[in-house]
């Protein structure tokens, strides 16, 4: 006997059997058929959107990778001496490499440039490697030609079948160029043959005179050589209205003069003595920046009547910038105002993170760096800027003008950041900095009022918190009206030292 509710027993009762399907067809139509494909598209949006995804990366590896592998190995097996030469040089005399070496293997060859036109020096390729030495002639000459000595050093005379060392030209307003340039490019292969060999190349400036006041003066000099050396000995008789190096190696300045810098390299350090009138911009990464800057503000104001009001309009101020991501950034720094002419900066200071603010006025540069005695120890606007992402900053400041308004930002991330501010600077200050690793160092009883008046040194701190301090510091009591000077220190997770 079957029990109840079963299958015998639904068909044995009509009414039983026609609730059933009554609720069936309930169930039925409470199921949305929407509801079951929308799961399933998803997933094939999903599967669709991970193939196009896979099919770029795959497109992108082979034409950035193995392409120019393929490439490289077909030129290697044809042995291709196929030399590129980039867009926008035009190629003059070439070297035939028939002076021999005296002291080494190798060849040499000599180029003379007309340096009343921009000077530009390139390199391009993988066998155009070596150091680029620029500097000036000790014997006064009525030539405007620069000398241009190029040497190789080679193992295999077949090196040279693969390069290519000659004058270059460009025209007017090319790229960075502001004016028509010549000068000399080495250029290779793009492929790695088996010979070896390096360059050496020598720029020779002419001098117009003993004098420094009567300074050779280059319109323009670029050189873009990215695995070159580049060192600048003995040029203290020239001033470069326009300087730009490119490079991926070790920049060294013995000293340099300039109105508008720009120096760039990576994974190499720069260092020497840069002078700059307008705008200096120094940057690498994973590498030091050990440098004396002087900023010379040679600008005049410009003076005219509003509202029967004399008003007194300064151009744009000296701006320099340092950059690195991973190494010390050191600065010794000097500011001046100027009228007609430029004081010199002095040699870079070594070891200011232990030692005390040394004294410019001990130096021994200032006996001799002094072009004119033309010299405004008034007023001046400078702008500096510091960032550094893992490494320390440490910046001093030796001689500054009376009345100068100084903007300085000193930011890095990771690591300490310490400013000694010139004695004559008024104006706010800000740390950015954790509570307990922030520091002020008082040395205000070290040195007396600049203008002689007696005038006493007053720090002001106007507002600490856990993250951040602020105040300002003048000579004599404080005016309503607040310096326009303004300096910061940032760092997230380091520490803070300013040295008043």
């Amino acid at each position: 006997m079957a029990p109840p509710g079963t299958t015998s027993d639904v068909k044995q009762n009509p009414e039983l059997e026609a609730l059933l399907e009554d609720e069936l067809e309930k169930g039925k139509e409470g199921v949305n058929p929407e509801s079951e494909t929308a799961p399933r598209r998803l997933r094939q949006f999903r599967r669709a959107f991970l193939w196009a995804i896979s099919f770029v990366a795959l497109v992108h590896i082979f034409l950035k990778r193995i392409l120019p592998l393929l490439h490289y190995q077909l030129q290697q097996y044809q042995d291709s001496r196929v030399i590129p030469i980039p867009g926008g040089i035009e190629l003059g005399q070439c070297a035939n490499w028939t002076q021999p070496l005296l002291d080494g293997d190798g060849y040499s060859a000599d180029f003379h440039v007309n340096t009343r036109h921009a000077l530009r020096f390139v390199s391009e390729g993988s066998l155009s490697t070596g150091e680029i030495l620029v500097t000036q002639s000790k014997e006064v000459t009525s030539t405007n030609k620069a000398k241009v000595s190029v040497a190789v050093k080679l193992e295999d005379p077949k090196f040279l079948e693969y390069v290519r060392v000659c004058e270059v030209y460009s025209p007017q307003n090319f790229g960075y160029l502001q004016d028509p340039a010549s000068g000399v490019g080495i250029f290779s292969v793009p492929w790695h043959p088996k010979q070896k060999g390096s360059f050496s190349v020598s720029v020779e400036l002419p001098r117009k005179s003993n004098s420094t006041e009567n300074a050779l003066t280059i319109s323009q000099f670029t050189s873009a050589m990215p695995d070159f050396r580049h060192t600048f000995k003995d040029v203290e008789g020239v001033f470069f209205q326009r300087l730009g190096v490119f490079t991926d190696r070790a920049v060294t300045a013995q000293f340099l003069f300039g109105h508008r810098m720009n120096v760039m390299t990576s994974e190499a350090p720069i260092r020497g003595t840069f002078n700059a009138t307008e705008f200096l911009f120094l940057e690498t990464s994973n590498a030091p920046i050990d440098v004396n800057l002087g900023l010379h503000d040679v600008a005049s104001s410009t003076t005219w009547m509003e509202n029967n009001e004399k008003v007194r309009y300064w151009q744009r101020p000296v701006t320099a910038s340092l950059r690195t991501s991973n190494g010390l950034i050191r600065a010794s720094m000097n500011l001046s105002r100027r009228s007609r002419t430029i004081e010199l900066a002095r040699p870079p200071l070594r070891g200011l993170i232990k030692k005390p603010m040394i004294n410019s006025q001990n130096t021994s540069c200032h006996r001799k760096a002094r072009l004119s005695d033309t010299i405004n120890t008034n007023e001046g606007i400078f702008s500096i800027s510091t960032f550094n992402k893992r490494g320390s900053i440490d910046i001093d400041f030796g001689e500054a003008p009376l009345n100068h308004t100084l903007y300085l930002d000193a930011h890095t991330s990771f690591s300490n950041v310490k400013v000694a501010l010139p004695t004559t600077y008024e104006g706010k200050w800000a740390m950015k900095a954790l509570h307990p690793f922030r520091e002020i160092v008082d040395t205000r009883r070290s040195y007396k009022d600049p203008t002689g008046d007696e005038r006493n040194r007053i720090l002001w701190v106007d507002r600490e918190g856990l993250f951040k301090q602020e105040g300002a510091v003048s000579w004599g009591r404080r005016v309503e009206k607040t310096p326009e000077g303004e300096v910061q220190l940032k760092s997230k997770f380091g520490r803070a030292t300013l040295i008043l």
